[in-house]
């Protein structure tokens, strides 16, 4: 059987960062339109950008900055503590948590049928894509945890600290040849040479 979680991290890193970048850009153009101050007869109003903005930033800048690296230096190395499953579930269960946050800060903003179309469709696009790559992170996530799981019952004991391209799901690590027995013969079964010799009883005349 293929390596399932293998051949499905890279389409999945490559959306959640596409994803990401798209989300950057969006909050940013939020908090640059709508942070600032204005004066008014003479008293300065300072007002700031939704707060889910900021904090899409600062998520979709986490994600960038650690899943591009870790696909390079597992390209590069293979091996590399970067790569190891139990990293892997780790940050990536810290990061799905951070997009359900994200993306439930950015919903619970309330409707935007008062704003400009602009502003609505620039707000619905980052809300939707942060739900999106909350779940397809999420979704890999569990993939991942289940496989692994699965091959440590099966007695791969060391699943967790081989990297996802290298570790072996099905198998667990474990030979299921045929028993071999004296001399490498199948089944543990004698040799024709080890088998002592039987006569005919002696009998006196």
């Amino acid at each position: 059987m293929a390596n399932i979680p293998a051949l499905a991290r890279l389409p999945v890193f490559a959306l959640v960062l596409i994803f990401s970048l798209v989300v950057l850009g969006l909050d940013a153009h939020f908090d640059s339109e709508f942070s600032g101050s204005t004066t008014l007869f003479g008293i300065t109003y300072t007002y700031s950008a939704p707060g889910f903005s900021k904090l899409g930033i600062a998520t979709a800048v986490l994600t960038l900055v650690s899943l591009i690296p870790m696909l390079v230096i597992d390209f590069i190395r293979k091996g590399a503590p970067t790569s190891l499953i139990v990293v892997e579930l780790g940050w990536l269960g810290f990061l799905w948590i951070m997009w359900l946050a994200t993306a439930a800060d950015t919903a619970s903003f309330g409707s935007c049928s008062d704003s400009g179309n602009s502003f609505c469709s620039q707000f619905q696009a980052a809300e939707a894509l942060s739900f999106l790559t909350w779940l397809l992170l999420m979704g890999y996530w569990i993939l991942l945890l289940v496989f692994s799981v699965m091959a440590h019952s099966a007695g791969n004991q060391n699943v967790w600290m081989t990297g996802v391209s290298d570790a072996e799901f099905t198998t667990g690590g474990v030979n299921h040849g045929p028993a071999m027995g004296h001399a490498g013969v199948v089944g543990g079964e004698k040799p024709v040479s080890e088998v002592p010799a039987t006569y005919p009883p002696h009998s006196n005349v």
